[in-house]
């Protein structure tokens, strides 16, 4: 959506830079004429952008005040270095703007077999409550599915990284993404706990790239499916060659922690299994599908 605030602050230039009698350096006739046709197209790309000044002179690498100056026609130095910086930035623009027409969009959800696997054992986990993983190959779009399932409400999504993989760091970026503002670490675990608590059960936490996590950072998010009644989902990728000792699923908790399904999107019958399970009122959930 553009920022119609940064638009309405965009005015054409009313001065033209006086180029007294047209020797001085840089600042000639044809450096004139340079510079309106240039800030003519400034003008309409920002506009129609939203971009307010200070986005447009960062993008043009010129600082605010130099910038302001050029446009407004008010800048007393040379015009033809500046024209030069603005003609570099425009040809990089018109550029990428012609590969963005050519290149095609794809669609932000394609519900494949194996995102449709996702989503079914996503709900699994929500409606149970219960703790699952998930694990595929790079590129399959498990990430967009999840994405795609945590729209829903009471379903939120966090992303592990070697920078959160600690208690603490997955505490924080739970905590942000459930909107709670907490500045003592020794209360974040009971104000997230809280949180869930209030938002009822059929809650559900997803984890993206929880390969990265520790071992203690998993067993902390056990204790809020076990304590809150809330589901959650670890997803990561599936271990393929020797040579991926991060993969979710050589995870040293996780072989014996699971408490209903490991589930390998597109190789696995868990999910055919789960459907039925519910339908015929099975409790045991856990003895049905080990995988």
């Amino acid at each position: 959506m553009k920022d119609m605030q940064n638009t309405s602050a965009w005015e054409r230039p009313t001065n033209f830079p006086d180029i007294g009698d047209g020797n001085r350096p840089g600042r000639s006739s044809d450096d004139l004429e340079d510079w309106k046709h240039l800030t003519q197209r400034i003008y309409d790309i920002a506009t129609s952008e939203g971009w307010s000044k200070s986005e447009l002179a960062r993008r043009m690498d010129m600082s605010v005040g130099t910038f302001s100056q050029y446009f407004s026609g008010k800048y007393e130095g040379r015009l033809d270095t500046n024209n030069e910086k603005a003609r570099r930035w425009l040809e990089s623009w018109d550029d990428l703007s012609q590969m963005v027409a050519v290149v095609p969009t794809g669609p932000n959800f394609v519900n494949t077999p194996t995102a449709c696997e996702i989503i079914e054992t996503l709900a699994f986990a929500q409606a149970m409550p219960d703790f699952v993983t998930i694990t595929a190959a790079a590129g399959t779009g498990k990430t967009t599915a999840c994405r795609n399932f945590a729209i829903r409400p009471n379903v939120w999504m966090i992303t592990a990284s070697p920078h959160t993989r600690t208690v603490h760091g997955m505490l924080v970026e739970l905590a942000t993404e459930l909107d709670i503002v907490q500045h003592n670490p020794a209360k974040l675990t009971r104000a997230i706990g809280q949180r869930l608590k209030k938002a009822g059960n059929r809650t559900l936490i997803i984890v993206d790239e929880a390969q990265n996590l520790v071992d203690d950072a998993v067993n902390q998010l056990r204790h809020f499916v076990d304590n809150y009644e809330c589901g959650l989902a670890l997803v990561g990728m599936r271990r393929s060659t020797p040579a991926s000792p991060n993969a979710l699923t050589a995870h040293p908790l996780l072989s014996s922690n699971v408490g209903s399904a490991s589930v390998s999107a597109g190789q696995s019958r868990a999910l055919r299994i789960f459907p039925c399970c519910l339908m015929a009122g099975i409790s045991q959930i856990r003895k049905c599908a080990r995988y």
